[in-house]
């Protein structure tokens, strides 16, 4: 059994203000209350050490957290009955097809709450904006959307 694009949200007790919401590309049934999380990637593939080496502040990176997000939504979603035994991400344009996979600790989703913790009162104190945007634009794209939208709601 299997769902793809399957949409989530969740309200964490601890950040009760904020809905987080997601949609994972496919979800697989494996066992009783346990399922595999896939995330289809276009591009080159990412190699092991960037998809698990954490960031210059100590936070996971892009496609970890990623993958600890499905796990924190899954899991929340479901008052704690699911659980995530393996998260993927599959380059499909790689030849032949590349899959990364891994086991999403606590440890992981810690570092995620603590994420979403520290983001959030970045973003209530108005300290987001000085931040450092590490966007990289990709063929030609200009500036971050979100700090585009940022400048817009603040300025």
């Amino acid at each position: 059994p299997h769902e793809s694009e399957k949409a989530l949200s969740y309200r964490d007790p601890d950040f009760d203000h904020l809905l987080i919401t997601g949609k994972i590309d496919l979800v697989e049934q494996t066992g009783e209350g346990i399922v595999r999380v896939t995330d289809f990637k276009t591009g080159s593939v990412k190699k092991k050490i960037d998809i698990e080496r954490d960031t210059h502040e100590g936070r996971l990176s892009d496609y970890h957290r990623q993958l600890a997000m499905y796990s924190y939504l899954i899991d929340g979603s479901s008052a704690g009955n699911t659980r995530v035994s393996e998260s993927c991400l599959e380059f499909v344009e790689a030849k032949p097809i590349s899959v990364y996979a891994v086991t999403i600790a606590q440890e992981d989703i810690q570092k995620l709450r603590k994420d979403i913790s520290d983001f959030d009162q970045l973003i209530i104190s108005g300290d987001w904006m000085t931040r450092p945007c590490d966007f990289k634009a990709y063929k030609g794209q200009g500036e971050c959307e979100y700090c585009l939208l940022s400048k817009k709601i603040y300025s």
